[in-house]
């Protein structure tokens, strides 16, 4: 075995597969302690070395360290594999010189001895070689990264544009790093390597030079990253064979060029699909923001939201019922405002029917949902009207909903009277006196409303139901 000697007493079994044998180990051997890793593919041959159940705790995933390895038997056939001899050395200088520092030597001291060179070999590197170099073992962790760019721990790119260049750092180190093995192990290597000889060249045009490369580097992940995310997701939606076009683009692609596996998918299932697949996931991505949950309501209202995002809407669109508030989606067909009001309720009730239907609402929360959008259709005649003083539209208004909609127009009177109302009064019983000073309780009391508006205000002071 080379450099890996093994005592057959620490193999626990062996296991064999189409492309690989691997030996499953026991306990720990000073290799893998040394290595720190749980796992190792011998490079250019059949096999692999990996903990067992046993030795891992029962807290890690043997079957995941396993199929990462065996992944690379598969690259190593398929592709073949090399990494930078000049990244391997810059990155053992400056793991030597760390390892120095840390037992006491001086750093300038070891920076005269190993400087020269190390400048030399960042000033070669550039960052899109280092970031191919992640390439095999982006491969192999493929699998496992999946669900976590898949399901929301991947922040996208429209959150991160705010993010400063540390926070940005600290992010990729807390988000990414950990979830791409040893890529993400790399991935810090060629940095910190790039970071220390920056530092310590000093201000001049080759220390910025090569720290600039540092930043390069990371945006560059955080954009691979991005298009593999992207990639993934529009895959999902492309229906059946498109994981296979994916997986084979991530073989074919370096990491640097996964920024064009979204026009292979447009040569692959045409520019109209992957536009509708784009916009669904999109839409559901950005739920959390106003606009990106009206987007997604549109999109299942004309039947272009996917499967995968309808379930996503549907349970935002139960999020905002649980806490009894309707959902930012305007229901109407026409122009709101400036209709009738009980056109307004009734596009209101056909439209939450059909988006109801669309995203799969059950009856009571279909049921809500018309209550909650009929008590905001009737709010905002009222607050037109109490914010004009003006009696007569309250007057109309009154004659056009009393005979369906009499209780939710009572209740948003009160929501609205109760600010002229001291809690003082409703103490003392006399809230009716202090709602009669209002310039609107004339017409209030011309359409016979005057007690239970009176009853509605004392029950929003109680906390009862249409409180605030």
């Amino acid at each position: 075995m080379g450099v890996y000697p093994l005592d057959p007493a620490d193999v626990e079994r062996v296991e064999m597969g189409a492309f690989d044998i691997s030996f499953v180990l026991s306990r720990p051997d000073g290799w893998l302690l040394e290595e720190d890793a749980d796992g190792v593919h011998l490079a250019q041959t059949c096999f692999n070395l990996v903990l067992s159940e046993g030795a891992l705790g029962g807290s890690e995933p043997f079957d995941e360290y396993l199929r990462h390895e065996r992944t690379h038997n598969y690259l190593d056939g398929a592709l073949g594999y090399e990494r930078s001899p000049v990244a391997t050395k810059l990155v053992g200088l400056i793991a030597d010189l760390d390892r120095r520092v840390r037992e006491g030597d001086s750093p300038t001291e070891v920076w005269t001895e190993i400087g020269p060179q190390a400048e030399i070999l960042a000033a070669e590197l550039g960052p899109r070689e280092l970031l191919d170099q992640l390439d095999n073992e982006l491969l192999a962790h493929l699998e496992n990264m999946e669900p976590i760019l898949r399901n929301g721990q991947w922040l996208p790119s429209f959150v991160r544009s705010a993010m400063d260049s540390r926070d940005l750092e600290d992010m990729v180190d807390s988000s990414l790093v950990g979830s791409m093995s040893t890529a993400g192990e790399m991935f810090s290597q060629y940095r910190h390597a790039l970071q220390s000889v920056a530092r310590l060249t000093g201000d001049g045009q080759l220390g910025r030079s090569i720290g600039a490369k540092a930043g390069q580097l990371t945006r560059g992940l955080l954009k691979s990253i991005d298009s593999l995310r992207e990639a993934l997701l529009l895959t999902d939606r492309l229906g059946d064979g498109a994981g296979e076009v994916f997986h084979a683009l991530a073989v074919v692609l370096r990491p640097s060029q996964y920024r064009h596996m979204r026009q292979y998918l447009e040569a692959h299932f045409g520019p109209e699909q992957v536009r509708l697949a784009m916009k669904s996931m999109e839409a559901a991505e950005k739920l959390g923001t106003l606009d990106g949950f009206r987007s997604a309501c549109r999109l299942a209202l004309n039947g272009e939201l996917h499967p995968l995002d309808l379930e996503s809407l549907r349970q935002r669109f139960e999020d905002y019922l649980l806490r009894r508030v309707l959902p930012p989606v305007d229901l109407t067909v026409s122009a709101g405002s400036d209709l009738p009001v009980l056109e307004r309720l009734r596009q209101t009730s056909a439209g939450v029917d059909a988006l109801s239907g669309k995203i799969g609402l059950d009856r009571k929360s279909v049921d809500l949902v018309g209550e909650l959008a009929e008590r905001e259709v009737i709010g905002q005649a009222v607050r037109r009207s109490v914010s004009d003083g003006d009696g007569e539209r309250l007057k109309a208004l009154h004659e056009e909903l009393e005979a369906n909609h009499r209780s939710a127009l009572i209740e948003c009177l009160a929501e609205q009277l109760k600010p002229s109302v001291e809690y003082e009064d409703y103490l003392y019983n006399r809230v009716g006196r202090a709602l009669s000073e209002h310039p609107l309780w004339p017409s209030i009391g011309e359409v016979g409303l005057e007690k239970e508006v009176v009853d509605g205000v004392e029950r929003l002071f109680m906390g009862g139901k249409g409180g605030v």
